[in-house]
């Protein structure tokens, strides 16, 4: 029926987590090693049938489509799933900004194609970037609809569409790239991903919009929203301000390689972390009246998914060259410089998002904001100082600096949350010690003449003994699992 909408206003907690929220989290979890596994796979195909050039061109296109992709959702899908109560006409005014947002970005993307293609020097940016606007439309014709299934807490059901949406999006990809469509192919992932994803929203959420309400069930949605897209706008900055000059001063084919070593650092916090802020904000914005449960699902959660990023850190900065050469083949090699300076942010990267996922909970958007503006200040001083020393003196500057932003993150996050600068520590020495340990025994071993393979598997089997010998780090590791087992109180 148009405009219905579940208006239900959850039970206070006290004591632990609604169950079926609290299950929420084991099921994005789960979704995302999924979906991390399909990606990783298309990726390694992938590479052998596109060039750094072609990465390097979609990634120029890349970078403005997620700047974009900031603005088409002002934060307001957040705010959906976040209110306690939302109205009929407020969830109709909700899916028409939405739309109405969706499509001015999607018109500016357009209008910035021409400046973008000069700027680059690649006259193909500007029909990649037409279609790529029509990708933003679809995403947020879908969003409400996402909405209703959220706040239902129907994680399954979402999970399973986005899974199913990434496995016939890459199939089609892959088909494309096989026939030499070039840097297309990316396009064509990601338009047919958001277009099938929508579909399954659309059809699942039994739930239509009605028509615009008016103005008086609009008003505050954009006020408040104003904050959490200008953080928005800063920490996308703050992601991708590399790839944005380096395309400019290094040419595509070193972006292609950059973006490569960038996406295999980062590829924790784009499955896991990135996923997860839309349900980490919803359950600590339910547990911000109760402080030790605040801390104490903030370090649950933190504490296993640490344990997923310090292994991977310590494998690509030991054996970057053959981790290079077996995954995505010869011609990658000359990443392994730059992986292994990008990988050194791995080790912090909770904090990379612990400042959103906290302050936007807490409500602080302008402090979010504030913050995210002088992180990205300095990031960019350093950028600039290291340009003069060449491509992999700018990736180890830019890990370098975002590291310490991101430790100081936590000082910003304790004046304004439940959480103290201990429990960062709490969560992340333990990992991060296991991680480092396990990078020097890599390196010592193939110092020595180790094969890497063997290296790599003898190294691997040392950790997974040593954190089930250790009962904290173990425990640490079963963290996300124990939250399936989280009941009300």
């Amino acid at each position: 029926m148009a405009g219905q909408f579940n208006t239900q206003t959850p039970a206070p907690i006290a004591g632990a987590l609604d169950d079926r929220l609290a299950r929420g989290g084991p099921v994005i979890v789960v979704s995302q090693l999924v979906k991390a596994f399909v990606r990783f796979g298309s990726m390694v195909i992938m590479a052998r049938l596109l060039s750094p050039h072609d990465y390097g061109v979609f990634g120029m296109a890349a970078v403005a489509y997620g700047f974009f992709q900031v603005g088409r959702d002002p934060g307001l899908t957040a705010m959906g799933v976040q209110r306690l109560t939302l109205e009929p006409k407020v969830a109709d005014a909700l899916f028409w900004l939405l739309l109405g947002a969706g499509l001015l970005q999607a018109g500016l993307m357009m209008g910035t194609g021409v400046a973008l293609a000069r700027f680059y020097h690649e006259p193909q940016l500007t029909p990649l970037l037409a279609a790529l606007a029509g990708a933003l439309i679809l995403a947020n014709l879908g969003a409400q609809f996402r909405v209703h299934l959220l706040r239902a807490l129907r994680y399954p059901i979402v999970a399973l569409i986005e899974v199913s949406a990434l496995l016939g999006a890459t199939a089609l990809a892959l088909i494309a790239a096989s026939r030499a469509f070039g840097h297309w192919a990316l396009v064509v992932l990601i338009f047919s991903q958001e277009l099938l994803t929508t579909l399954g929203l659309v059809f699942a959420a039994h739930w239509r919009p009605g028509r615009w309400p008016g103005r008086a069930h609009a008003r505050g949605l954009l006020d408040l929203a104003a904050g959490a897209a200008g953080a928005g706008y800063a920490n996308y900055a703050i992601l991708f301000y590399d790839q944005f000059f380096i395309g400019r001063w290094f040419g595509p084919a070193a972006l292609g390689l950059y973006g490569r070593a960038g996406q295999l650092a980062t590829l924790p916090g784009s499955v896991f972390f990135g996923p997860l802020t839309g349900w980490m904000m919803h359950a600590l914005s339910r547990l911000r009246d109760h402080p030790d449960e605040f801390r104490a699902f903030y370090r649950r959660v933190v504490c296993g998914l640490m344990h997923a990023c310090c292994p991977l850190a310590a494998l690509l900065m030991a054996a970057p060259e053959s981790f290079l050469g077996w995954l995505l083949g010869p011609s990658w090699v000359p990443t392994a410089p730059l992986l292994r300076a990008l990988a050194l942010g791995l080790f912090v990267l909770p904090f990379s998002f612990a400042d959103v996922w906290v302050l936007m909970a807490m409500g602080a958007s302008r402090r979010l904001l504030s913050w995210s503006m002088v992180k990205l200040a300095g990031l960019l001083l350093a950028l600039i100082i290291a340009r003069p020393g060449g491509l992999v003196a700018v990736a180890w500057t830019a890990a370098g600096a975002g590291l310490a932003l991101n430790l100081a993150s936590c000082a910003v996050i304790a004046s304004v949350s439940p959480l103290r600068c201990g429990d960062f520590l709490t969560t992340t020495w333990r990992p991060v010690l296991l991680g480092a340990a396990l990078g020097l025994a890599l390196t010592t071993a193939l110092k020595l003449g180790t094969p890497p393979a063997a290296a790599i598997c003898i190294g691997g089997v040392l950790y997974a003994a040593i954190v089930w010998l250790w009962p904290s780090a173990r425990s640490g590791v079963g963290e996300l699992l124990a939250l399936a087992r989280t009941r009300r109180a």
